[in-house]
């Protein structure tokens, strides 16, 4: 009898077992589809106890640790579910996204090539396992800059500061006192609101609830303002006269409010006329002169997840946004813009970085210039994002949520040095050996500063931001070189490689143009294009569009008369007239070359020729032929 009731008991306690599991899978399911991550992390961890080696429960855990931000946990369970004999081939595509998010790339290139071994045709994971071998070559340096964490951060979410006046205006996911207490199920943290910061006032003064007219019970968050001060752009839960609106998947999604400000108090004039509720429109940006609005959406028809686009303004009214395409945009997300002048500034997990969300720079004017990111220690393997400036200034500030900060999201203050490092490298171009040169010029002057390393062969110097250095690299037996770089105010330590061509044979070079591309000719003491020589340019810039394989290296002789020094500056204005002409003919600049020799390859005498007619032929620019290098 008492063995037949200590086997009932048993199964009833094994019976119960199963089903509190089964009910902590199914409330974890249920929270999970509401967005509820860390509440469904609290019902799976409860549903694991039970049986360590449910996959659901261990993909739904990596998942769901991923979403509010613990990278650690998330890591913890992936693994645990790819090494599960029972996980879906697909779970080796969630776990390398998440390693190439942080920067792990060749552990995300493992996982990839995981899949593949199943699936071997899928093109868009072989290109992944690409992209990351590329990226695990990728080196990102250091840009000088000093960084403090900001005395207003608090246990919470901080991020997405905005300047105000001297108020810096940021989202918090703190405790409003004043306010509500209401929490967001994803991150269990309360709703989002905007404070301001002033720091010379008194202490209970300095944080406090911003724009308390445009409250409401969801989240408030990352917000722009007019030159005046008296616009504001802010992003806001689908929340308007009362009613929370959802897309047909239930998703509330984010809109773009545009408020005025009426004597001190805030009050919502607008909305943002492409807001919807089928997809989201955030994070504004607005340029100085108030006619262009910078954001991000997930609209249909992107390049990514969230990609930047601008609208502008124009008659009163915001025109269709315009997508700013591959230059910023990946297949990836990017997101918070802040323009400052011509420079944009922006945060993405689609490009070669550090891990997570890292922030690059752009030049809004240029259409070649490359993004620039801004490495260490602005970026980290963290999420680094938000990024703002004060006007014409090297200091600023930006949101992060690395392990140093005292909560989730931190705000950091910090200052660009005004002065970088450069390092400077020569090369043969025939066999890409190093080399030294005999003398680099800097801005026309010998640089004492600049020290040479015989074991790396290469040349360091310390630079003042935001100036233009021209360099002028000479070595006996190689045309000399004559480039130019900019060390901009965002640029991490510059590294720059420039290859040296020996001194070819005149003949040669004659030789290998066509007939009716002769060297051009210069008057005595002379770098100004003459007629002649201008028909010449024409008939190379036509021989160059014909061939687009081909570059030119420009190279220009002067005389014997006159100093060395003299002659080899005079060659070198030859040489970028005979250039200017060719770029304004249409020839782009990667094609050009150019090459300073100077007096030092004259041409051989001919017996029947004057002193006089001598000279002329050595006042010249001759042309040199190449297959550009793929």
């Amino acid at each position: 009898m008492i063995k037949r009731f200590t086997l009932i008991l048993l199964i009833c306690i094994a019976s119960n077992t199963a089903f509190s599991q089964k009910l902590s899978v199914f409330m974890g399911d249920k929270e999970f589809d509401q967005f509820n991550y860390l509440k469904a992390v609290e019902y799976y961890e409860h549903a694991l106890k039970k049986d360590s080696s449910v996959v659901h429960v261990q993909r739904r855990l990596a998942q769901s640790y991923h979403k509010i931000g613990d990278n650690d946990n998330s890591f913890k369970f992936y693994e645990l579910l790819t090494n599960n004999s029972s996980h879906e081939n697909s779970d080796w595509i969630l776990y390398g996204d998440l390693s190439r998010e942080n920067g792990k790339y060749r552990l995300a290139k493992k996982c990839y090539q995981e899949y593949l071994k199943v699936d071997s045709d899928k093109e868009e994971i072989k290109s992944l396992v690409e992209q990351m071998e590329m990226l695990e070559k990728v080196d990102l340096t250091e840009l000088k800059c000093a960084i403090n964490e900001v005395d207003f951060n608090s246990s919470y979410s901080d991020f997405a500061p905005a300047l105000y006046g001297n108020k810096v205006i940021f989202s918090s996911g703190r405790k409003s006192k004043s306010f509500r207490s209401d929490k967001y199920g994803w991150n269990g943290q309360y709703f989002l609101e905007l404070f301001q910061f002033t720091k010379d006032t008194i202490a209970e003064e300095q944080i406090i609830r911003f724009a308390k007219g445009i409250g409401s019970r969801y989240h408030e968050g990352v917000v722009c303002f007019s030159k005046d001060l008296n616009q504001m752009f802010f992003t806001r839960s689908n929340y308007f006269k009362g009613k929370l609106n959802r897309d047909e998947k239930g998703v509330n999604n984010l809109k773009i409010f545009i408020a005025e400000k009426e004597n001190d108090n805030w009050k919502i004039a607008a909305e943002f006329p492409f807001n919807s509720d089928k997809y989201s429109v955030g994070h504004p940006s607005l340029s100085a002169d108030g006619n262009t609005l910078y954001f991000v959406s997930d609209m249909p028809g992107g390049i990514g997840g969230t990609d930047v686009y601008k609208s502008l303004l124009k008659n009163g009214k915001w025109t269709k946004p315009i997508n700013l395409g591959k230059k910023i945009n990946t297949s990836e997300n990017e997101m918070f813009p802040h323009v400052n002048g011509n420079t944009l500034f922006f945060a993405s997990n689609g490009r070669a970085g550090m891990g997570g969300l890292d922030i690059y720079v752009a030049d809004l004017i240029s259409d070649e210039t490359e993004l620039t990111h801004l490495g260490a220690p602005v970026n980290s393997e963290a999420d680094d994002f938000a990024l703002v400036m004060h006007a014409n200034s090297n200091q600023g500030y930006f949101s992060s949520n690395r392990r140093t900060g005292k909560g989730d999201d931190d705000i950091y203050q910090f200052a660009i040095a005004g002065t970088n490092d450069v390092e400077i490298q020569i090369l043969n171009a025939e066999t890409h050996e190093l080399i030294a040169a005999d003398e680099i010029l800097v801005n026309d002057k010998v640089d004492s500063s600049l020290d040479f390393n015989s074991e790396t062969f290469s040349y360091t110097k310390e630079i003042t931001r935001e100036e233009n250095y021209d360099l002028h690299i000479s070595r006996e037996g190689f045309v000399s070189k004559d480039t130019s770089f900019y060390s901009d105010l965002f640029d991490a330590k510059q590294k720059h490689v420039y290859y040296l061509t020996s001194i070819p044979v005149v003949e040669e070079i004659v030789d290998a143009l066509p007939e009716s591309l002769p060297p051009i000719y210069f008057d005595y003491d002379k770098h100004e294009i003459t007629s002649e020589a201008n028909k010449i340019l024409i008939d190379l810039f036509e021989l160059l569009s014909k061939h687009e394989d081909m570059a030119v290296t420009v190279m220009a002789n002067t005389d014997v008369r006159g100093s060395n020094r003299y002659n080899k500056r005079l060659a070198k204005n030859r040489a970028k007239s005979a250039r200017k002409v060719l770029l304004k003919l249409g020839v782009s600049a990667d094609r050009i070359d150019m090459g300073v020799i100077g007096e030092e390859k004259p041409l051989n005498k001919i017996d029947s020729q004057s002193e006089e007619e001598w000279h002329k032929f050595n006042r010249r620019v001759d042309f040199e032929l190449k297959s550009i290098e793929k």
